[in-house]
């Protein structure tokens, strides 16, 4: 080989790294670009899987203080139809018919009352 083909040889081999070089890089600078894309939808995911574990703990706290609330609820109600009862078995029909006569009015009295405004 003489000397001007072996230049020749250097000349195109420096051509065809340079587009290898452009080539990289233009790859290279769409991976990045689409690396930034992910990490960014990536990073709102998980904010927004942060936000609804929060919720979800809100939302059973709520659940719970609703349970309880409910059980004394019931247990309130569960006193009173047991005294209920125990006024119906005995012989005070006379009380337990004032008692009705004096609900039906306080119910009359807050009809009224919501009516009139």
């Amino acid at each position: 080989m003489t000397q001007e083909e072996s230049i020749k040889c250097e000349e195109e081999e420096e051509e065809l790294g340079f587009f290898f070089f452009i080539e990289n890089s233009l790859l290279l600078g769409g991976q990045l670009s689409t690396h930034g894309v992910l990490l960014s939808k990536v990073d709102a995911i998980k904010s927004l899987s942060i936000e609804i574990g929060h919720e979800v703990r809100n939302q059973n706290k709520l659940l719970s203080e609703m349970d309880s609330q409910f059980d004394s609820t019931t247990g309130f109600l569960g006193k009173t139809m047991g005294r209920l009862k125990i006024l119906s078995r005995g012989s005070q029909t006379k009380l337990l018919c004032y008692m009705m006569l004096f609900s039906l009015f306080v119910f009359f009295v807050i009809y009224w009352i919501i009516k009139l405004r």
